[in-house]
């Protein structure tokens, strides 16, 4: 499941699926496990369609994503092929840097070629908000608060 702007809950939850269906043998369990993390995040989604309804509004993202570090919101998340996910950032130096999956730290190129890829979307999401300060970032914030 790939879903842009999904909350934490619903990010762990696909997540785990994707864990169960790569990670686990092939079993009764793996497969009721599966089926009720998807209803869960089906029942998610539901819940927040009506709440968007009930109160005649539209509500994006609710509730909205929690992001950990405040500039997970601009980092970019790319598919690269199958079950291979990227996680980028442009700097205000207009330098691409990768967020390494396993090291949490900040790659240029071309070290980002050989590193390893995110499994899926959610996992790069959750690396994403939670990932360390990108190079950068303190310009690229003061570049924000001078357009304010």
């Amino acid at each position: 499941m790939q879903f842009k702007g999904a909350t934490d809950l619903e990010l762990r939850l696909s997540e785990c699926i994707h864990r169960c269906e790569t990670e686990l043998p092939a079993s009764e369990l793996e497969t009721t496990i599966v089926i009720c993390l998807g209803h869960a995040i089906g029942e998610l989604q539901r819940l927040r369609g009506i709440i968007s309804s009930e109160l005649n509004c539209e509500i994006e993202n609710y509730p909205k994503p929690t992001f950990s570090v405040p500039w997970a919101s601009y980092l970019e998340i790319g598919w690269k092929s199958q079950g291979n996910y990227w996680v980028r950032w442009t700097g205000a130096d207009g330098i691409y840097r990768w967020l390494h999956a396993t090291e949490k730290r900040w790659l240029e190129e071309p070290e980002q070629i050989t590193m390893p890829a995110f499994s899926n979307y959610a996992t790069a999401q959750l690396a994403a908000n939670d990932s360390p300060e990108p190079p950068t970032w303190q310009e690229f914030n003061q570049q924000l608060l001078d357009k304010s």
